[in-house]
């Protein structure tokens, strides 16, 4: 039983760490009040909090940001309310008063990251986790927010009475205005109103308000494009009257929404296109290309990279980046190979290794020399060698048939390469003999003896 379960165990922490490895490697959104913050370092999980860029989230929160490097400390004020940190300290201080963090500020690849939720929440504002969609919801009001839409804001209801509508399906409303003023024959005015506001935060937030061309219901307008973000969806909106049974009846919205690829083409255009309209764009022949969701890392000739959307690297990728890092085989004097990456090849060279095939030269002196092997013509053209051998029969001395040669003049022995004798002149050993000093393990031969 104990075995059983300490392999249960082992399982569970084995099955934990990948889940920490994929929350760290998650793309996080965050958004303040409906748009989107865009950063330009992302921000990432430690120890189980969003941390951000400092400046990105003090700025965004309307928050004055002072840094002393010095003490390594951040000072941000806000109106009456001051908050101080320091790096590798997990201590906020809100007007002086001690709060304890899970996680430290720290500084990471030159930029400064601080706790989310910590530090939006010091500065009065409301802090929503979607972990289905990796989204943090930074609010500076109560404001309500669909869960999988972080960017719709819905209405400050200013009392009325809202539910979520049993019968009208997803993200469907009902309200119960009570014996308000009747409007539009059908509307109650302060439903109108509350409406009319939205509509007012919404275009201020970045959202874009057009009619459709076919309306039918009291309120009914498109909201499908969002100037101030990046994100992939937009909505229809439309209030109308539901009824059930035969005396009753209330007033409802619904919120329909529609989405959008990322469509572009290899000059760096590219668009928004709802889902519903991209094979008008992208089809066999067409310049248009469908992005995919997820970055890819690109490469340039030194390596250095860029994480972008395929829509935001086809420019790029037209002017010499790679989606492969560029890699360069070096050759060792003695045979090796090993293959780099180009911004590594100057280390390598050094210490002695080559972006070329190389080869050793022997000189009839008795000097080497390591070459690149395309330049070994060249050096054979002023008397250099491939082999020790050639250098050596190049060194013999060449006799007259006339005159013997007298080997004790100089000491020199000649060999064949294969032969197991030496001799004590060129003529003795034939043409295939090359000079030589060493005639270790040989014997004289026969001739030579005596």
């Amino acid at each position: 039983m104990k075995k059983i379960l300490s392999t249960l165990l082992a399982i569970i922490m084995l099955m934990s760490s990948f889940c920490m490895v994929a929350s760290a490697d998650t793309e996080i959104d965050i958004f303040i009040d409906g748009i989107k913050l865009q950063c330009d370092k992302a921000p990432y999980i430690e120890n189980g909090r969003t941390m951000v860029p400092m400046r990105k989230i003090f700025e965004s929160l309307n928050s004055t940001v002072e840094w002393e490097g010095s003490t390594q400390t951040i000072t941000a004020t806000k109106g009456d309310t001051q908050i101080v940190l320091q790096i590798g300290r997990p201590t906020l201080y809100k007007n002086g008063v001690a709060e304890t963090l899970d996680v430290s500020p720290i500084i990471k690849e030159g930029s400064t990251f601080v706790p989310a939720r910590a530090v939006a929440q010091a500065l009065g504002t409301k802090v929503d986790w979607f972990g289905e969609s990796s989204t943090v919801f930074i609010a500076s009001k109560d404001t309500n927010v669909i869960k999988d839409f972080p960017a719709i804001i819905l209405p400050d209801w200013n009392g009325l009475e809202v539910v979520e509508d049993p019968y009208g399906g997803d993200y469907s409303y009902a309200i119960y205005s009570g014996k308000d003023e009747m409007v539009d024959e059908n509307v109650p005015k302060k439903i109108v109103t509350v409406i009319e506001d939205w509509f007012d935060t919404l275009e201020y937030n970045g959202w874009v308000k057009s009619e459709p061309e076919d309306s039918y219901h009291y309120m009914d307008y498109d909201f499908l494009v969002n100037e101030k973000s990046d994100i992939l969806y937009g909505f229809k909106f439309y209030l109308g009257v539901s009824s059930y049974g035969w005396n009753h009846a209330y007033y409802s919205f619904k919120i329909q929404p529609v989405y959008y690829r990322i469509i572009y083409k290899n000059n760096g255009e590219y668009m928004k296109a709802l889902f519903d309209d991209i094979d008008d764009y992208v089809y066999f022949g067409s310049e248009w290309q469908l992005s995919d969701y997820e970055k890819i890392t690109i490469y340039d000739s030194n390596n250095n990279t860029k994480t972008l959307y395929e829509y935001e690297a086809a420019p790029l990728l037209g002017a010499g980046w790679s989606t492969e890092p560029h890699m360069v085989t070096m050759y060792a004097p003695d045979g090796r190979m090993i293959t780099v990456g180009v911004q590594e090849v100057a280390a390598y060279q050094n210490v002695g290794w080559y972006t070329e095939p190389v080869v050793t030269m022997y000189a009839p002196d008795g000097r080497t020399i390591v070459i690149l092997q395309s330049e070994a013509a060249a050096y054979r053209n002023v008397g250099w060698y491939d082999t020790q051998y050639e250098a050596e029969e190049a060194n013999r001395p060449k006799p007259s048939q006339s005159e013997s040669y007298n080997p004790s003049a100089d000491g020199y022995y000649y060999r064949t390469p294969t032969g197991k004798k030496y001799h004590l002149d060129p003529n003795c050993g034939g043409e295939n003999s090359y000079r030589t000093t060493n005639i270790s393990g040989l014997s004289p031969c026969s001739k030579c003896a005596k």
